[in-house]
């Protein structure tokens, strides 16, 4: 064989680690070695990572566990466990560090929110343990009370209300009590967003982003005074869980990092926009009724949280841009036909974003007084 030929490393299938990682968490994180002593779940395979479930009986009691690998890079690929690369392992690290960091920092009691509890990690494989959490994911309820509203149908409302008023409430005590006044400038932000635009106006045709773009440029000098405090890139309305107690629960915090807190809640708010995503009633209603956003919003202000409006909706577009861009290279990465995708983008796709900036455009007018171009 020629020295020059590749290097070929045959690793185990995902069913074989898996299991191994199943039986080194119960030995190493619960000291429960007897194979009658826990039950390894089914392996799934999520957008970014691997995960599965496990019941361990324990010297303290049974234990209902929840193990994650995360993965950078799973787009148009056959998925594998192994090998793991470091940007995986960038990956465990910040969601580990933000875990550990939320079960110190975090008080949600008064409003029944938490985040998920970390019971460790298995650093050989990369691997997260957590508390598993019996619950449904919240936006299904959002959905079917969503589209009865739009029917006239108000029954549930003070269901939704509640959660928001929740939801709202203890991340604005999260942020009021680790804050401290910073300066935000525009200018910090420019070349993300440029080139956001950039990208999306040589694929889409839409005319929006390069209009928020050529405003923004004209705004560069801009510079807010706002408060800067732990932030996580991983905060979205699609990883909050609700159990038959309507208690809720946060999953997957992404890396923590000290920014501003316009930022968080425009995560939170950009993905409850995207509600109604892949469905067909997108296409029907487009983004949800704005009610459960304002309820949000009360709630977030009522724990002395004084929010600029200006930096919500440049947060706002900015995250617009990144979800538009993403999927659409997450559609090009699969394995459609050429003319499916194109359809899926011009039909489903693009109308939607450029829906979405349209309707952010009048705030960005509004909030910064320029007159209507």
């Amino acid at each position: 064989m020629s020295n020059n030929s590749p290097l070929v490393v045959d690793f185990p299938t995902n069913e074989e680690i898996y299991v191994k990682i199943g039986h080194k968490v119960a030995r190493d994180l619960f000291e429960s070695t007897g194979e009658k002593q826990f039950t390894i779940g089914v392996l799934s395979c999520n957008y970014y990572s691997f995960t599965f479930s496990m019941d361990i009986n324990t010297s303290k009691g049974h234990k209902h566990i929840f193990v994650k690998i995360p993965k950078a890079h799973m787009r148009g690929t056959s998925p594998k466990i192994l090998p793991i690369t470091t940007e995986d392992r960038v990956l465990a690290k910040d969601e580990e560090t933000s875990l550990r960091f939320l079960s110190d920092k975090w008080d949600g009691i008064k409003q029944e929110v938490s985040w998920v509890k970390i019971y460790g990690i298995v650093p050989e494989y990369n691997a997260i343990v957590t508390k598993q959490v019996f619950a449904t994911d919240v936006i299904n309820i959002f959905r079917r009370i969503d589209k009865k509203r739009r029917f006239g149908l108000k029954k549930d409302l003070s269901r939704l209300e509640s959660i928001m008023k929740r939801l709202g409430g203890s991340i604005g005590h999260f942020h009021q009590a680790n804050s401290k006044t910073s300066i935000f400038k525009l200018s910090d932000e420019l070349q993300k967003i440029k080139y956001y635009c950039q990208e999306l106006c040589s694929v889409t045709g839409s005319i929006w982003p390069e209009r928020i773009m050529q405003k923004l440029q004209s705004m560069k000098d801009m510079e807010i005074e706002t408060t800067k405090l732990p932030t996580f890139k991983g905060i979205d309305i699609r990883n909050v869980l609700i159990d038959y107690n309507d208690s809720l629960f946060i999953l997957d915090p992404g890396k923590t990092k000290l920014a501003f807190r316009e930022i968080d809640l425009a995560r939170l708010i950009s993905t409850y926009q995207l509600l109604h995503w892949g469905s067909f009633w997108l296409i029907l209603l487009r983004k949800p009724h704005s009610y459960a956003e304002s309820v949000f919003m009360n709630a977030y202000c009522e724990e002395g949280q004084d929010v600029s409006h200006r930096l919500l909706n440049l947060y706002l577009l900015k995250e617009y841009l990144k979800h538009w861009h993403n999927i659409i290279d997450y559609v090009e990465k699969t394995k459609w036909p050429r003319i499916i995708k194109k359809l899926v983008l011009l039909i489903y796709i693009n109308p939607f974003f450029s829906y979405l900036l349209k309707d952010e455009w009048s705030n960005l007018l509004k909030y910064n007084n320029f007159d209507k171009m």
